[in-house]
């Protein structure tokens, strides 16, 4: 249970936390367009600009204006322009999709190839390996090419 305290303006809670009004309360502001004549330089003042005038800035970066002059140049087309422009959105997205799944399926076809180059050169690697380490042994050169079917020469050279 909340109790405001008038003489110093708080409110306490049951568990005497105090809370200030201004964490309960919301703020409220007024804003007077029609009062407004002044260059927009602020986010506020292109918002008022815009409500007062109908105007948003070509330049403009304050956030939602650039949705909102997208929405308005939207709604202020004919109906055949609108379904027009909604065939070209559906179709852009259509094509990005189709490009975006090509590329995801051209990187798993080529990270697919690099794990099987990746492996064979590996396995190689490891035949020479134990090649070497059996000529080291003493194992003899035609046991060595028969268990690792490597050639005569590549063993040789090792």
């Amino acid at each position: 249970m909340l109790k405001f305290n008038r003489r110093e303006s708080e409110i306490v809670s049951e568990g005497s936390s105090v809370i200030s009004p201004k964490e309960v309360f919301p703020e409220y502001f007024l804003l007077r367009v029609n009062q407004f004549n002044e260059v927009a330089k602020t986010p506020i003042e292109e918002w008022m600009e815009y409500l007062k005038n109908g105007n948003i800035r070509a330049d403009t970066s304050t956030p939602g204006l650039q949705e909102a002059r997208q929405k308005l140049d939207f709604m202020k087309m004919t109906i055949q322009d609108r379904r027009a422009y909604e065939r070209f959105m559906i179709n852009l997205h259509a094509d990005r999709d189709v490009w975006e799944t090509a590329k995801r399926d051209g990187w798993n076809e080529g990270m697919k190839e690099g794990r099987v180059k990746g492996m064979k050169e590996r396995r190689a690697e490891g035949l020479l390996f134990a090649a070497k380490n059996m000529k080291q042994k003493g194992v003899a050169i035609d046991t060595i090419t028969e268990v690792t079917g490597l050639t005569k020469e590549q063993v040789e050279s090792l």
